[in-house]
């Protein structure tokens, strides 16, 4: 199974669950590996995704940050990663670490 991690930015929930539809175990760790191949982090795509799905607003409201958080959930991100990223794109300031 090819996976193209840039032409479909996903986190790692949702790789898994596409994997087990297939009827594949793969590791965390293997899913890391893949990732590190292709040399983008989770991070990164979430960053990505955000940006993206922000356009070119400089403030969001309360329901519009809601929406590219419940958008970025939908792609198998963690909650917790996205809404970090989200609250460092929106505050303008992007930390070397996540």
């Amino acid at each position: 199974m090819a996976l193209h991690l840039k032409n479909y930015p996903s986190g790692m929930n949702r790789f898994r669950q596409k994997l087990k539809q297939e009827h594949l175990t793969v590791t965390d760790e293997q899913i890391e590996e893949v990732f590190g191949e292709h040399r983008t982090s989770e991070e990164d795509q979430i960053a990505r995704l955000a940006q993206k799905k922000m356009g070119t607003k400089s403030g969001l409201d309360f329901a519009e940050q809601g929406k590219v958080l419940r958008f970025l959930l939908s792609k198998g991100h963690d909650y917790s990663k996205s809404k970090k990223i989200l609250n460092s794109l929106i505050s303008g300031e992007m930390p070397e670490d996540y």
